[in-house]
């Protein structure tokens, strides 16, 4: 039999080989001979006859597929759409172990259980022995996983071999289980539906297709909408994938699953093993566990028989990955479940302007959480930080309000989206400035760690003393981070406790939980926090949120700025009174008079987003047209940029229907020693634009040296 197989490799086409099989193993993994070494490569279809004499054998690794059917076709899905070489798609969509050149085997555990002699063993030995202490922790009924076991009773480890020898307790084997979050003593968390929430539950239909969008405000209670309808899918014998923008989201939501539904499930994200990941994989394939809660990358797990999709804080850049494969999960779930013909639901209070443009066509079903569950919305005040008297970057507006808060016994976050002591270190006699010389971008002031770091290659290095260029002394600090703003609360508020959000500060998930913890606790008076305390958590404790140095975003080039910012604004704000009716919001800016600070309180997310969606009409921006971002990098600037003029004016002369902005440097023109440059290709047309991305990258790979590499990234979010 003939086969074509997904090879690991930068290459768009199938290759084909020998097979001695009858059945065609569709989707399974396979060991092939590719030029000098062997690698994984999955089947994915058959052929009658090649154009190619004397194939190569390939070899099958497993005796089940690693991939189902829904899986395989999502799959060419994401290599098609994205233009991206399918092998590496299906490596993407791997778990590690699967990616070795090994067949898999499920990882095996020990059980310690007793025997049928064991009864009569007790009465023989009647007494507190050591040997009786540790039959009678064992259970006749149900097996003990062995090192679990032994971990906890160290001390009755050393008579296990007599007892096994004299066949009272018994070795079994089994595969090791999925970590399940379930076994957690919560308590129940009773709640009641409002009115609001018990229609959007009745609202959705099951076992079959549709694309749900639930717009709550923050505060209003989503997440019981999900759990309701959860109990609806598990009790038709489904399963379900919850989705959940990063690792940050997780603690809090899990602690509510676990509350309210008291069943089996799994957690997938970057920080659990990779025996923890295919436990949970095949925990998921056999329904063992009806609900797999994860990051972007879950969605790649295998169901039985999935029934429900649901991706919270849909609007998030973090389901977007931008780098080898570069795909939104967003997107690929939607199809997952139009394959599946499943529903999906979209949750946000802040949905993206695509998702908006759906509703309004129709093509989503919309429902709406329009009032708090409990606590009123916050108040907003503007800032206008051209006439404010500032310290450390706080105008004593601001600080006025955080020793208010603090007096009440209430708990204060500052938003401010720049981690380190200070972004820019400049000398004031010569205007030096330290560049990170692989990026060419501004070192970043750590002054705990008396370093200068790159937060875009992580290059570090220490803090001069005095200026490298011209001796001097005058090195001045400018601008806030994160670090900055830490102190300048400490030292103005000494008897506060003052908490640190922020990649620096909180690396691992259990830091990150721990830190969630102080706050909702009421350890921590003030949170200082990047993106992450963004992220739906529920501070009940909170009542006054500043936001710091926003306005850069405003005037940034890229089209979604207000977009972004406003999304930022509602989810930030939204931490500030959810369990109380004084919320308050301060805003600090340049531009008091924006519209985006007068209108959007004022109007509310949901009109603000549909004034920009006219906007994008009338410039013909995305969702009324259709992007991709296609980039060149190479070491050398000047040849760089020379063949990349030369490939689009080359492409430009070919008759070409598609609009092509000039080729633009990008917003961080180099990185790690690459130098980048890009041209955004736009179309009203989805499918002219797409036939023209599969012409310029085959121009490309004519015409540009291997040593300048080239990309695509199709529905482009960023440009950097």
């Amino acid at each position: 039999m003939i086969v074509q197989v997904a090879v690991p490799c930068p290459l768009y086409s199938l290759f084909d080989y020998e097979m001695a099989v009858e059945t065609a193993p569709i989707g399974h993994r396979v060991n092939v001979p590719f030029g000098p070494r062997r690698v994984v490569g999955i089947v994915v279809g058959t052929v009658e006859k090649s154009e190619y004499d004397r194939l190569k054998t390939a070899e099958c690794l497993d005796e089940s597929a690693a991939f189902t059917e829904d899986l395989l076709r999502l799959g060419q899905w994401i290599a098609n759409y994205y233009h991206a070489p399918i092998g590496l798609v299906y490596r993407m969509m791997l778990p590690q172990k699967l990616r070795k050149l090994e067949p898999y085997q499920r990882s095996a555990v020990t059980l310690l259980t007793l025997s049928e002699q064991y009864q009569a063993w007790m009465t023989n030995n009647a007494g507190k022995t050591a040997k009786v202490t540790l039959l009678e922790t064992l259970s006749p009924v149900v097996p003990i996983e062995r090192t679990a076991f032994f971990k906890a009773h160290s001390a009755l480890k050393s008579h296990e071999k007599l007892l096994l020898d004299e066949g009272i307790i018994i070795h079994q084997s089994a595969y090791a289980p999925a970590v399940d979050h379930s076994n957690h003593a919560f308590p129940p968390l009773p709640y009641v539906l409002n009115a609001e929430q018990q229609t959007a539950v009745d609202a959705l239909q099951l076992k079959q297709f549709s694309t749900t969008v639930l717009e709550g405000v923050t505060g209003s209670g989503k997440t019981a909408v999900y759990l309701e309808w959860v109990k609806k899918v598990l009790a038709a014998g489904q399963q379900v994938l919850i989705l959940v923008p990063e690792i940050g989201l997780t603690p809090q939501f899990i602690e509510r699953v676990e509350r309210i539904l008291n069943i089996p499930f799994v957690v997938v994200h970057s920080e659990v093993n990779e025996t923890q990941k295919m436990a949970a994989w095949e925990a998921a394939r056999h329904h063992t566990v009806p609900l797999v809660i994860g990051t972007r990358s879950a969605l790649f797990t295998p169901f039985d028989d999935l029934g429900l999709i649901i991706i919270d804080e849909e609007h998030d850049g973090s389901y977007r990955q931008r780098d080898t494969v570069r795909y939104s999960a967003h997107d690929a779930a939607i199809t997952r479940a139009h394959f599946l013909k499943i529903p999906i639901v979209l949750g946000s209070a802040t949905p993206i302007l695509e998702t908006v443009n759906n509703v309004a066509r129709g093509r989503y079903q919309h429902l709406s959480l329009a009032s708090r569950a409990k606590g009123a919305p916050p108040k907003w005040s503007v800032v206008d930080m051209n006439e404010a008297m500032v310290m450390d970057g706080l105008s004593s507006e601001l600080l006025d309000a955080i020793e208010e808060t603090l007096a009440r016994k209430e708990q204060v976050i500052i938003y401010i989206n720049r981690r380190g002591y200070s972004p820019v270190l400049m000398c004031e006699s010569c205007g030096w400035v330290p560049e990170c010389t692989a990026c060419q971008y501004r070192l970043t002031v750590y002054r705990k760690s008396h370093s200068l770091r790159c937060h875009h290659c992580g290059h570090r290095e220490r803090l001069p003393q005095t200026c490298p260029s011209c001796d001097s002394h005058l090195l001045k600090m400018m601008g806030q981070g994160t670090e900055r703003i830490e102190k300048a609360l400490s030292d103005a508020f000494p008897q506060a406790n003052v908490v640190r959000f922020d990649r620096d500060q909180l690396r691992t998930k259990n830091a990150f939980a721990a830190a969630v913890n102080d706050v909702i606790d009421g350890t921590a008076d003030i949170i200082i926090g990047t993106q992450m305390i963004a992220k739906g958590h529920d501070f009940a404790k909170v009542t006054l949120v500043g936001m710091l140095d926003i306005d850069g975003i405003l005037y940034s080039s890229d089209f979604r700025a207000e977009e972004k910012l406003a999304q930022t604004l509602m989810q930030v704000s939204g931490r500030a009174g959810r369990d109380v009716s004084h919320g308050r919001v301060m805003i600090q800016t340049h531009f008091p008079d924006h519209a985006l600070f007068t209108e959007l309180a004022k109007v509310g997310y949901g009109k603000f987003a549909k004034t920009l969606l006219a906007q994008r009409e009338d410039f013909e921006f995305p969702p009324f047209a259709h992007q991709a971002l296609f980039q060149v990098e190479g070491v050398n600037e000047a040849e760089t940029l020379r063949r990349f003029e030369a490939l689009m004016a080359f492409i430009e002369g070919q008759n070409c229907p598609i609009t092509i902005t000039p080729v633009y440097p990008n917003a961080l023109s180099k990185r790690q020693n690459f130098y980048r440059f890009y041209v955004v290709l736009q179309s009203a047309d989805r499918r002219v634009l797409h036939q023209w991305i599969d012409y310029v990258m085959a121009v490309a790979a004519q015409q540009l040296p291997s040593h300048i590499r080239h990309f695509c990234e199709i529905d482009p979010w960023d440009f950097d």
